[in-house]
């Protein structure tokens, strides 16, 4: 199946969210400035940040995850390494005046799968899933705390980039930890072949016993793009489950102030209300919203070119097709009441398609929230998306970018097709669009505000080091509008800074001289030092490699 270059951003959005619940607004006050100065708007990149790098060691396979594990006011990281002997190493660094500082070292068991990071009882947790067991981690004690059982078709033969990996290999994160029901607590959901398990965390921070939601995976047997492997076959692992999570919605559905789990099954929605105690009902109400659409979550384009070979992808000889897809829920007018959002995608190749963004505005009624069958706004980005969210080579953020408290839209697209192939084996590195639509009194207007390109030509690097830039966006100087970092080339990171006005960002970047990873899921943000700006995590060496290179890494503390 397809993996993204993007999927670690929408990891790294969801820790993100995690974070910020976790951090209270005493923290935004005692957040520590590491001996840089205040950092005025069209600050220069080296006014921007304070340079740390530490040491990680060596190993076969490393994995870096970020969170407030002490309870301090600073955040920890935590390095979980294998050695050739399949040997797991958990290590944790907290950062403490202008160094990261070892605090802690110790094993995990072999038989872990996979890893998240989720807010218990006031503190951030390291979890460990299992085959049939899900545990927290206690650093101050070093033991696991079992959370709920749990038996799905966990295979963690396929690590989170796509690749085979034989046992032992690399410990992979998911993001299996999410506020389902907005009580600003972490609950568990845990995809399945036939539903999804969910664990609420009650205000102990116990859990509930797992319950089953939702309906079987649609596509279960069918093979996708011309491959003999099914998702039965792949089975439940770090590379498929942002496939099965694309499948989860959740919003008040019957206007009662508690947010509602809402799966689409076949031609209606099943709606798992919420009640009182903040669990959801086991039984789902069967709801019609009346906009017609084709099939849920985009991934499911990828079953209308089955047969399509190499030659056909790359030049679009397959006959025109469309499919409209239901894409999420937003609250994309602010007005507290969810909104559709459809995309349909058209074209000859799985590579080369139009894609076109419709939003329903949602509306109130006795009977709960209902959708006008006219679009209430139509976005066309002009990229031709390749592949789909949430694992191809295009995507999208819904985020208010400039604080206004209206979701903004940033499309972000990667060059394929048979150019775009012959630039990242030739000139090792891909081309890459970027472009913004800020919303204006609950309308999106036709002229987009801001398009970026990313162009990069190196044929000297060698064919195993193309480079995909990293693309990043969020607060990084605390004036409550989100900047734009993109990896302009392996040594250099661009800033933008958030402006007010018509424009998005500052005609002008910083520039900031850092060594970046090849592979875009390897940096992302979060605020480390709970000043309320985002910071740069930079990991070197992460994933599978030799065991005799190092491995390191930076972090870039916003000043």
């Amino acid at each position: 199946m397809f993996t993204s270059y993007f999927s670690r951003q929408r990891e790294a959005a969801c820790r993100l969210s995690k974070r910020l619940r976790m951090v209270g607004p005493a923290l935004f006050l005692a957040g520590l400035q590491l001996g840089c100065a205040s950092s005025p708007a069209g600050a220069s990149g080296s006014e921007l940040f304070e340079h740390l790098t530490f040491a990680t060691g060596s190993g076969k396979a490393q994995t870096v995850v970020e969170g407030y594990f002490l309870g301090d006011n600073t955040a920890q990281l935590m390095v979980l390494s294998v050695d050739e002997e399949g040997e797991r190493k958990l290590q944790m660094y907290r950062l403490t005046h202008n160094a990261w500082v070892p605090v802690l070292e110790s094993t995990m068991d072999k038989d872990v799968l996979f890893v998240d990071v989720a807010g218990i009882a006031g503190r951030d947790r390291l979890v460990t899933i299992k085959r049939g067991l899900i545990s927290w981690f206690d650093p101050e004690t070093v033991t696991y705390h079992p959370i709920a059982t749990v038996y799905s078709n966990y295979n963690a033969s396929q690590n989170s980039r796509g690749s085979t990996t034989r046992a032992g290999g690399e410990v992979a994160t998911v993001d299996i930890a999410r506020d389902l029901n907005l009580d600003g607590r972490d609950d568990l959901i845990i995809p399945d072949f036939d539903g999804f398990w969910v664990a609420t965390q009650l205000a102990d921070g116990s859990f509930s016993e797992p319950a089953r939601y939702g309906p079987p995976e649609p596509f279960l047997d069918a093979p996708a793009m011309n491959e003999d492997k099914s998702y039965r076959s792949l089975g439940i692992s770090a590379g498929t489950i942002p496939v099965y999570l694309s499948r989860i919605h959740q919003f008040d559905q019957n206007q009662d102030g508690r947010a509602d789990l809402v799966f689409w099954n076949n031609d209606h929605f099943d709606v798992y209300l919420q009640n009182a105690d903040g669990l959801f009902e086991t039984e789902p109400a069967e709801v019609k919203f009346g906009v017609p659409f084709d099939s849920d979550a985009t991934y499911s384009r990828a079953y209308d070119f089955v047969d399509e070979g190499m030659i056909s992808l790359l030049f679009g000889l397959n006959q025109s097709s469309t499919r409209k897809i239901l894409h999420s829920f937003q609250d994309m007018n602010a007005d507290n009441v969810a909104d559709m959002v459809t995309l349909t995608l058209s074209g000859r190749s799985m590579l080369r398609q139009r894609s076109v963004y419709e939003v329903y505005f949602g509306e109130t009624s006795p009977e709960g929230i209902s959708f006008s069958a006219q679009a209430s706004a139509i976005l066309k980005p002009a990229g031709r998306a390749g592949g789909m969210q949430p694992w191809g080579y295009s995507s999208q953020l819904f985020k208010d970018m400039n604080g206004d408290g209206q979701p903004d839209v940033m499309f972000r697209d990667v060059r394929v097709g048979f150019g775009g192939m012959a630039r990242a084996m030739v000139g090792n590195s891909v081309a890459l669009d970027l472009e913004f639509y800020r919303q204006q009194d609950g309308v999106f207007p036709d002229k987009l505000v801001t398009r970026k390109k990313v162009r990069r030509f190196s044929p000297l690097s060698g064919i195993g080091n193309i480079f995909f830039p990293p693309v990043l966006l969020g607060d990084v100087d605390g004036d409550g509008r989100s900047d734009l970092l993109i990896g302009q080339s392996p040594k250099e990171l661009f800033v933008w800074q958030g402006v007010a006005g018509d424009e998005a960002f500052a005609r002008e970047p910083g520039k900031v001289k850092v060594d970046l990873p090849a592979d875009e899921r390897n940096i992302w943000l979060s605020d480390l030092n709970g000043d309320g700006k985002m910071d740069v995590i930079i990991v070197a060496g992460a994933g599978k490699r030799s065991p005799d290179q190092s491995r390191s890494v930076t972090t870039l503390i916003a000043c």
